[in-house]
C-alpha cells in the first residue's frame, strides 16, 4: 500500500514537471506606489494564494505578468476575473513579447472598467473576485493549464449606485401550452347540413325531370347534351371531393384553389347544357 502511494506521488510529480511552468509570475499596481506582489512558479500543482490582494482605489490598474520558456507558445491565453460560484467572469487578452528563451505575457486589468455585476459583488456584497489563468492548446495534454491564481478584494467607495442585473437572476420557468384538440361543429349542425344538402339535391333531380333533361339525354355519348350532363355531374362530384379533402386536413388555400377550377368547369358545362336545351 505504501509503495502504491509513493508511486502515485512520483507520477504526479513527473506529470507536473512535464507540463507548463510559469516563471517569475507577479502582480504589479500601475496606478499606485504599492510594491509588486511576487507569486510562486505556476504549474498544474499550483495552490492559490491564501491572502487576497486588496485594492483601495477605484482608478487602480493591475498587471499580471510572467515568462514562459517554450518553443511554441500556447494557442489560447486568457486571464479571467470574477465570481466562480456565480459563473460571472470577464476575460482579458495578453500582450505577448518574444524573447530568446521564450515569451513574456502581460495582462492589464483596469479596476474602474470592470462590469457592474462584478463591482456589485465586490463592493456591495463584499465577495472576493477570483483571478484564473487559462493556457491551452487544441491537442490538449500536459501543456494545458487552468489554475486559480489569487483572490482580489475591492476596498473603496463606489462612485455610483450599483445593482445586480435582473438578466443574471433566475428567470421564471417557461411553460409551453400545447394546442388542444381542434374543435368541430356540433353533431346536430353537421347532420342538419347533410339533410339540407340531400334535400337540395333531390329538388334538383325533380327539377331536371320536370324539364325533360333526362329524356333529352340520349346514348351513345356522341350527343353534345350527354357530354354536358356528364361534365356537369362530374363537377358536382368534384366539388364534393374537394370539401371532403378539406375536412380530412387540406389547407384552406388548397381547397379554394381546387374549388375555383371545379367551379369554372361547372359554370361552363352548365351554361352549355342550358343552351342546348333552349335550341
Amino acid at each position: 500500500m505504501l509503495f502504491a502511494q509513493i508511486a502515485v506521488t512520483a507520477l504526479l510529480s513527473v506529470t507536473g514537471a512535464l507540463g507548463l511552468t510559469l516563471k517569475q509570475p507577479h502582480v504589479a499596481f500601475l496606478s499606485s506606489e504599492k510594491r509588486p506582489v511576487a507569486l510562486s512558479p505556476v504549474s498544474q500543482n499550483y495552490e492559490k494564494a491564501v491572502r487576497p490582494l486588496v485594492i483601495d482605489r477605484a482608478n487602480e490598474t493591475l498587471e499580471f505578468s510572467f515568462s514562459l520558456e517554450t518553443e511554441n507558445r500556447p494557442e489560447q491565453a486568457v486571464f479571467l476575473l470574477g465570481s466562480v460560484p456565480r459563473s460571472a467572469e470577464i476575460s482579458f487578452e495578453p500582450i505577448i513579447k518574444t524573447q530568446q528563451n521564450g515569451f513574456t505575457y502581460r495582462f492589464k486589468v483596469p479596476v474602474e472598467k470592470l462590469p457592474e455585476p462584478l463591482l456589485y459583488l465586490a463592493l456591495e456584497s463584499q465577495e472576493l473576485l477570483t483571478a484564473t489563468l487559462v493556457l491551452a492548446n487544441t491537442n490538449g495534454g500536459s501543456d494545458n493549464l487552468f489554475v486559480e491564481l489569487f483572490d482580489l478584494k475591492l476596498d473603496f467607495e463606489a462612485g455610483k449606485e450599483l445593482s445586480w442585473p435582473a438578466r443574471l437572476e433566475s428567470q421564471p420557468e417557461i411553460t409551453h401550452l400545447f394546442k388542444g384538440t381542434p374543435k368541430t361543429a356540433p353533431a346536430w349542425i353537421t347532420s342538419s347540413t347533410s339533410m339540407v344538402v340531400g334535400a337540395c339535391f333531390a329538388v334538383l333531380l325533380v327539377a331536371w325531370m320536370s324539364m325533360g333533361m333526362f329524356s333529352a339525354v340520349s346514348l351513345p355519348l356522341s350527343s353534345s347534351k350527354t357530354l354536358y350532363v356528364l361534365a356537369f355531374i362530374a363537377c358536382i362530384v368534384g366539388m364534393e371531393y374537394v370539401f371532403v379533402q378539406y375536412y380530412l386536413g387540406a389547407s384552406i388555400f388548397v381547397t379554394l384553389e381546387h374549388a375555383f377550377y371545379v367551379c369554372l368547369g361547372g359554370l361552363f358545362s352548365g351554361a352549355k347544357l342550358l343552351q342546348s336545351f333552349s335550341q
